[in-house]
């Protein structure tokens, strides 16, 4: 891991705002395909972000590489980790900048998927409220699906399930 992404992941501003300063390309993927936006936007640290975000990182710029529950797998976005870990500042954040809120990763999947695992209704609602999309499908699950599957993993299933079925997740 680079000098950049280990503290964009580590949260230390100051190093991050010191390699931007040095001239590095805060879109430059680490040797295992990850971005340091996705990192930082997967831990929270929203002040990192905000610098990412001044310094033209692409807020959709995509992982070419990775596999951790951090990182994600190959096309996840700044928003998915920012979904996948309830970070709903973060995730604002990005929204605000832009972010497609229906992207998809390498599997189908989607920021508002992302949000169900997470177990954040407030983040849950921020992305449907931005035009998520509550019937997307990954060619295997659709969102109501993917839904019950998790919801055994969180004590705000119910309402978890109640937001979306009021969103049109199922008919």
């Amino acid at each position: 891991m680079g000098i950049l992404h280990g503290a964009a992941k580590q949260g230390d501003l100051a190093a991050v705002n010191a390699e931007l300063r040095r001239g590095t390309d805060a879109n430059t993927p680490d040797k295992h395909g990850r971005r340091a936006l996705v990192l930082a936007a997967g831990m929270g640290h929203v002040e990192i972000v905000k610098a990412f975000l001044q310094a033209r990182a692409e807020v959709d710029g995509s992982q070419i590489g990775g596999s951790d529950a951090l990182s994600g797998e190959v096309g996840w976005t700044p928003l998915m980790a920012g979904a996948r870990s309830g970070q709903t500042e973060v995730v604002t954040l990005l929204l605000q900048a832009g972010a497609n809120v229906n992207a998809r990763n390498a599997g189908g999947e989607t920021a508002l998927m992302q949000a169900i695992t997470s177990g954040s209704v407030e983040t849950l609602r921020l992305l449907l409220e931005r035009g998520a999309d509550p019937r997307a499908h990954t060619g295997n699950q659709s969102v109501w699906e993917w839904a019950m599957e998790e919801e055994q993993d969180h004590a705000n299933s119910v309402e978890i399930l109640t937001v979306l079925k009021r969103a049109g997740a199922i008919e």
